[in-house]
């Protein structure tokens, strides 16, 4: 790893930038199970299609900014 470093000085926006966007990215990914989760038990268990098309849009949003923190 140490070798590599003068090659990334021109690079360090990069280098920094990269790694945290995946990361972000991977975040966003773990939050969609907790979202469907809870819209199962909480919305199709209490038929509340109100709370069902919320959470549909939280899953929506989730996946447009973490389509966009991968292109980055």
């Amino acid at each position: 790893m140490k070798k590599l470093f003068p090659f990334l000085r021109k690079y360090t926006k990069e280098t920094l930038l990269g790694p945290a966007f995946k990361l972000i990215e991977a975040i966003f990914e773990l939050i969609v199970p907790l979202v469907m989760a809870s819209m199962i038990d909480v919305g199709v268990a209490n038929r509340d299609s109100g709370y069902v098309l919320r959470c549909g849009g939280i899953l929506l949003l989730l996946g447009v900014v973490g389509l966009c923190c991968s292109f980055v």
